[in-house]
């Protein structure tokens, strides 16, 4: 896999300087100003910032099938997983053929059969304004699960696992397991517990408005839906991927080692 069309783009103008190095080490390298100027013909694109950053730009690249490099400035960078004072070593290593093409799993939302969006990480209800629980019904393939009263629920990614759902208390799951992880948010019920279905499961969840509460659903923290009255939630593994080059030492179990500090 050779890379003939390469994008350079960060959010923050204080990585400017870091941007031109970049354009140093590979010439034909082109600075975009937005990410709307990214189409087809981009066959790679290098982000500099966070994980934060990575899923904002992932957006636009799923739909181009287009790849991406993290250059991480962030605090943690899961996804983004090469240092700045790596960019010259990783970068010309991998513009030379030499790293590990990885494809992770999307989940798709839709509320009330219209399509509200794709997650990288995690679609989230909870409650809104309120500090009531809220109601709502969980079933897997058409069939009720569960009646739940809590804060709400997380339907996370594997690639997800490390974001929200861990602060939640959730498992941590390897990227490449075909799983979606059900992690519900202070349930009410102490025998309620986080579950992981099958990526082909389809998901879907009833809120149910009650008086004094609210609810809102989140896709990957940033796209919000504030709900009303009664939704129906359905969420299924997305037709599109997000495709991710990592310098080819990558391994998932030693990020975690170094990422959580684990000794």
């Amino acid at each position: 896999m050779t890379f003939n069309k390469i994008a350079l783009y960060s959010f923050n103008s204080a990585h400017l300087s870091t941007l031109d190095d970049i354009q140093g080490l590979i010439p034909d390298a082109c600075k975009i100003k937005s990410l709307s100027e990214l189409d087809h013909s981009f066959d790679l694109l290098i982000i500099i910032g966070g994980d934060g950053s990575m899923i904002r730009c992932a957006q636009y690249t799923t739909l181009f099938e287009i790849p991406i490099i993290g250059i991480n400035t962030g605090k943690i960078g899961f996804l983004t997983d090469i240092k700045t004072d790596e960019i010259t070593q990783h970068l010309l290593a991998i513009t030379s053929g030499n790293f590990v093409l990885e494809e992770r799993s999307l989940l798709e939302c839709r509320l009330n059969g219209v399509y509200a969006g794709a997650c990288i990480n995690e679609v989230t209800l909870t409650r809104n304004k309120g500090l009531q629980m809220i109601h709502y019904d969980l079933y897997l393939n058409h069939q009720l699960l569960h009646t739940h009263r809590a804060d709400g629920m997380i339907i996370s990614t594997p690639t997800g696992s490390t974001a929200y759902a861990l602060s939640a208390g959730g498992p941590i799951l390897h990227p490449q397991i075909k799983g979606i992880l059900l992690q519900p948010l202070c349930s009410h019920k102490v025998n309620t517990k986080p579950l992981v279905a099958s990526l082909t499961d389809y998901i879907r969840i009833i809120y149910h408005p009650q008086k004094g509460s609210d609810a809102a659903i989140y896709i990957d923290g940033n796209t919000c839906f504030e709900l009303n009255d009664t939704c129906t939630i359905d969420i299924h593994k997305s037709k599109q991927s997000l495709k991710l080059i990592h310098p080819a030492s990558f391994d998932f179990y030693q990020t975690l080692k170094t990422k959580l500090g684990w000794h």
